[in-house]
């Protein structure tokens, strides 16, 4: 099964949708605080939503190096139109009798496609079952530098860690249109430090009973990397933009710790000299004077 964590998160969406009854906390409901709160927290945890999808909500993360980033200000943050339902590569027509293979796809901004990493893949297979159609494939990239492979019973890219499972991303998906992808936030921070990026998560929320119009549009930038817009007529409210997650550490710390991990032997020995070094000059002292006294008795013992 998928982590508690993800169980836990699938289930918190759809009540989040659900509209209050009472009519003074169906204004409140409409200003989609609940659903900002939700994605701000999330931000901070050690799983990290990619991909979530209810009735009302539809969240979706890519990874963008530091240098497009910076390159962007917030209205083009905010028109960021990225989808993880684009293919890794496809048919172009190259001429008239000429095809050509595509790799990549469109960066969801305007001007080019650069600096954009799609780590996850909707694909629909129309020959399965309905429960079984719809399903999640990762960046390959991401699966190989992080040792993960997919495990139906875990619903799960899972990895053996220290005598144990890790879910490093989890995947569900119901008949209801309900889906929900987590990664990890440790392995997640590893690849976005090692592609000097961060993550951009676009977001949308359509908060009504029944559609109605003729509302209001303001640009929002409630705190340092939250960018949105927002409108809300009383009885409808929609909210879209964009976060920024970058690492929460310091790419030093992040590099000291998978250096660690990758390489052990070499860890191993600076524990061994830090906790050791003492006690082994002391055993080798020990056995140079048990040696220098055997030489002794044995040259006592040769002159009588």
């Amino acid at each position: 099964m998928a982590s508690d964590k993800h169980k836990e998160l699938i289930k918190l969406i759809p009540e989040l949708d659900t509209p209050p009854s009472d009519s003074n906390e169906y204004i409140e409901w409409l200003k989609a605080c609940a659903h900002l709160d939700f994605l701000k927290e999330n931000a901070n945890s050690d799983e990290i939503i990619m991909l979530a999808q209810s009735e009302n909500s539809f969240v979706y993360a890519a990874v963008i190096t530091n240098e497009r980033l910076l390159s962007l200000d917030e209205e083009k943050l905010v028109g960021w139109d990225g989808t993880p339902s684009r293919p890794a590569a496809s048919y172009v027509s190259g001429g008239e009798q000429n095809f050509l293979v595509q790799r990549g796809f469109p960066s969801g901004f305007s001007e080019d496609s650069d600096g954009i990493t799609q780590m996850i893949f909707v694909r629909t297979f129309e020959g399965a079952k309905d429960d079984e159609r719809t399903y999640f494939e990762i960046n390959q990239d991401y699966a190989h530098v992080t040792d993960i492979h997919w495990q139906t019973e875990h619903d799960a890219f899972v990895k053996c860690e220290n005598g144990g499972i890790s879910h490093v991303v989890s995947a569900m998906y119901d008949q209801k249109s309900n889906a929900l992808v987590t990664f990890l936030r440790e392995p997640l921070e590893e690849y976005l430090a090692a592609t000097n990026s961060s993550l951009i998560r676009k977001f949308n929320f359509t908060l009504r009973r029944d559609y109605s119009s003729n509302s209001q549009e303001h640009l929002k930038n409630e705190f340092k990397n939250f960018f949105f817009s927002q409108e809300n007529n009383g009885n409808t409210s929609y909210a879209a933009g964009v976060q920024i997650i970058p690492p929460k550490r310091k790419s030093s710390e992040i590099f000291k710790k998978l250096n660690e991990r990758l390489n052990p032997s070499s860890q191993k020995y600076y524990q061994f000299s830090d906790q050791k070094w003492k006690e082994l000059i002391k055993v080798a002292l020990r056995l140079i004077k048990q040696e220098q006294d055997w030489k002794r008795k044995m040259i006592a013992r040769a002159s009588k």
